[in-house]
């Protein structure tokens, strides 16, 4: 796209994050994607957001980026995210960012309240995770059942198809998974859909990102799966988030859960006729709400 930077930060930590910079103004919108992607699959909401400055990074593990050090949860996201907004020297940022995304956001929030003065969560996961119970010899999943180890989720069906599938550059299966669950409504033309699904091919983090999603949990409750952190309790700034209610990746209970732990702070605007895929369904919608969303929290 024209006029988006491509740019290189080395973290502390010895990994590098690629990321992408696009327009100007008084406030910077760090912008996350979600599992399965990359900061490529933010660049068509970037016109939409106008008279800000967007830093869209891959995360470790995705896209451009390095992955040196294995993540063990989304908070090893959060810590990348916030030494590389130190690298960059942003003083004051809204974050936000699409499904996994949101979840990161979050947790950089709770890390850093200095940094952090706005969250936008679109599609996202909860603060209480993402669960993918175990199946029974027929594929379906069992209710109630959480894998006992890394290990055991590591042969989870679907978590095996989507790495071995990424692995083999399978983009057939690839993009039957996103046409049957994510771009529902919006298809991209043959040549985007062509350079997603070779930016999907570059992720190398895979199982990592699954079992880091099932074992979030911010909440001061234990959960089936994990120890609550209470790290939800250090958000302390206003949320905006976006939910489609066609979204067959992560029902509205996840929505809902963050509601409930955020209270009066979150704001939820729920997204008729929408899949998982609200940034291409209704940028229109999503980006006027953002903006409004900024000038009031400046």
């Amino acid at each position: 796209m024209k006029n988006v930077e491509a740019l290189t930060c080395s973290l502390p930590n010895g990994e590098e994050i690629f990321y992408r910079s696009y327009g100007e103004g008084d406030e910077t919108f760090l912008l996350l994607h979600g599992n399965l992607s990359s900061s490529l699959f933010m660049e068509p909401f970037f016109p939409y957001l106008k008279g800000c400055r967007i830093i869209a990074p891959d995360m470790r593990g995705y896209g451009d980026s390095s992955y040196r050090g294995r993540i063990d949860s989304l908070l090893d996201l959060a810590k990348d995210l916030s030494m590389f907004c130190d690298e960059l020297k942003l003083a004051s940022i809204f974050a936000g960012g699409w499904s996994t995304g949101g979840a990161v956001s979050l947790e950089l929030a709770a890390l850093r309240p200095d940094l952090v003065k706005g969250i936008v969560l679109i599609s996202s996961v909860s603060c209480q995770g993402f669960p993918i119970p175990p199946k029974d010899e027929n594929g379906f999943p069992i209710p109630g059942g959480v894998y006992p180890d890394r290990q055991s989720f590591n042969q989870d069906p679907l978590v095996s198809l989507i790495g071995n599938s990424l692995m083999n550059r399978d983009y057939a299966t690839l993009r039957q998974i996103w046409d049957s669950m994510i771009f529902t409504k919006y298809r991209p033309s043959d040549e985007e859909y062509a350079a997603y699904l070779d930016a999907m091919c570059k992720q190398r983090s895979n199982n990592d990102a699954y079992w880091a999603l099932t074992q979030i949990n911010m909440t001061d409750e234990d959960n089936e799966r994990a120890k609550g952190t209470g790290a939800i309790g250090r958000v302390n700034c206003p949320v905006l988030a976006f939910h489609g209610d066609e979204d067959l990746v992560l029902e509205m209970s996840q929505a809902e859960e963050n509601k409930a732990y955020l209270g009066d702070k979150m704001e939820l605007i729920v997204l008729e006729n929408c899949s998982h895929a609200s940034t291409f369904d209704y940028p229109e919608v999503i980006s006027e709400k953002i903006i409004s969303f900024f000038q009031e929290h400046a």
